[in-house]
């Protein structure tokens, strides 16, 4: 059983063991909603901005109104509320969910929306490089579909429990997801980068993987710093197999490298060198 907590169900605070959504919640249903994960150290959300952002385009896309308060703002302080309120006070995964309010069957009867937050500590109070090098494979039994749907983070995972449950059964860290065509489009919890000669090569939106808030970040911080980025439509997994290092992005790691795929070692030079810049741009200057 996980750890008792009070979770925010559309502003009330709700004990985690108590029931919360109806047998004809639309997310249980049809995979009617989105969500976000996000990190907050000390009490704050960093990048709330672009991971608001994304939900609202997100919503967008799924004809779901938006509320008027749905902004950082609104989140940051509803965030806050639930710390206090749970008494957790270093660093903790929150995890942002809106859905279609019950109502018809395949059709909604409304657009109107409902959320919910829930909030669970973790052990850590700023980003780090991973100490042990992730080991990594490709799952080829499902392929990701490149559609309007390709850079929405819904409830509807199927294609990642699958690769999940591949992973488990081949002992792997992680596992890279390619789309219909059969180039690498992300892993199952992040984005993907390859580092070869100062230069990062990381899959282009039009290949179909996520709209990764950390993506968009890390190729900030790289540009920042006079790194090449080459957003590529079509990296393949000879691509992985002739880079010098490999490192994948997401909204709680930050930046985790791998060290190994197949008979290939990795370095991590380049991902602890972000690590240190995506500190700083959080405020944790060294």
């Amino acid at each position: 059983m996980s750890e008792s907590r009070y979770i925010d169900y559309n502003g009330e605070h709700i004990h985690s063991e108590e029931p919360v959504l109806l047998c004809d919640n639309r997310a249980f249903l049809y995979g009617d909603a989105l969500f976000e994960t996000m990190i907050c150290f000390d009490g704050r959300i960093p990048f709330i901005r672009e991971h608001i952002s994304r939900l609202k385009q997100s919503m967008e896309i799924l004809k779901m109104r938006i509320p008027f308060q749905f902004n950082e703002e609104f989140f940051n302080d509803q965030v806050g509320r639930l710390l206090k309120r749970n008494k957790f006070y270093k660093g903790v995964r929150v995890r942002l969910t809106v859905f279609r309010k019950e109502g018809g069957l395949y059709t909604p009867l409304t657009n109107e929306v409902s959320y919910l937050i829930d909030i669970t500590p973790i052990n850590f109070d700023r980003f780090s490089i991973n100490n042990k090098g992730l080991v990594i494979d490709v799952y080829k039994d499902h392929l990701k579909p490149i559609n309007t749907f390709s850079s929405i983070k819904s409830t509807n995972a199927l294609l990642f429990t699958m690769a999940g449950l591949y992973k488990k059964q081949n002992k792997l860290d992680e596992c890279i997801i390619l789309n219909q065509n059969k180039h690498i489009c992300e892993t199952i919890s992040s984005n993907i980068f390859l580092a070869k000669n100062n230069k990062l090569f990381t899959p282009s939106l039009e290949s179909g993987c996520l709209r990764g808030v950390m993506r968009k970040i890390i190729i900030e911080l790289a540009t920042d710093n006079r790194i090449n980025v080459d957003e590529v439509p079509n990296l393949t997994v000879d691509h992985l197999t002739e880079t010098d290092e490999c490192f994948i992005t997401n909204a709680i790691n930050g930046v985790r490298w791998v060290s190994g795929f197949k008979n290939g070692r990795f370095f991590n030079k380049m991902s602890g060198f972000l690590i240190n810049e995506l500190n700083k741009r959080v405020g944790y200057n060294e």
